[in-house]
């Protein structure tokens, strides 16, 4: 008797994934899931005004200044979190008697996805500051002591 397990996975298409970027070359980001490394995010999906710094090999956004400053240079780097949009599922028949290096070159499965929307690409550019997290309480603390005094 023969058992064995298998996981399948196979994100939805428009589906919001977090992943770590694993590398950078300039057609884009090669991300992890770390159980899953075939997860390409192309040049021209990455934010607007994203522009790859080739002597560091390292993408950047250059996100705009309100204030008339030069923008400033948000860093997408190896190992950071970043968050992303399934765009497409690519699924490749690689014929069983090719050699294991063109297996590794030809991917039998790989997803395709963007960054180019709010909300997404590094984490880090999104999560609250510090001094919103304390506003944030404050509201907290004064919406409980209302209650309290409309049950007195």
């Amino acid at each position: 008797l023969l058992q064995f397990r298998f996981v399948v996975f196979r994100p939805f298409v428009d589906e919001v994934i977090e992943a770590k970027i694993l590398s950078c070359n300039t057609e884009g980001l090669t991300l992890s899931l770390t159980f899953f490394e075939d997860i390409l995010i192309p040049s021209h999906r990455l934010p607007q005004r994203s522009v790859y710094e080739e002597e560091e090999q390292v993408w950047y956004w250059e996100y705009p200044s309100e204030d008339g400053q030069p923008p400033a240079k948000l860093y997408m780097d190896p190992g950071k979190v970043v968050r992303f949009r399934v765009v497409e599922n690519i699924f490749r028949d690689v014929d069983p008697d090719t050699s294991e290096d063109e297996k590794k070159k030809e991917k039998s499965y790989e997803i395709i996805g963007s960054m180019s929307e709010t909300g997404l690409g590094c984490v880090v550019w999104w999560a609250p500051t510090e001094e919103g997290d304390d506003e944030d309480e404050e509201e907290g603390d004064g919406e409980e002591e209302a209650e309290d005094e409309e049950e007195a």
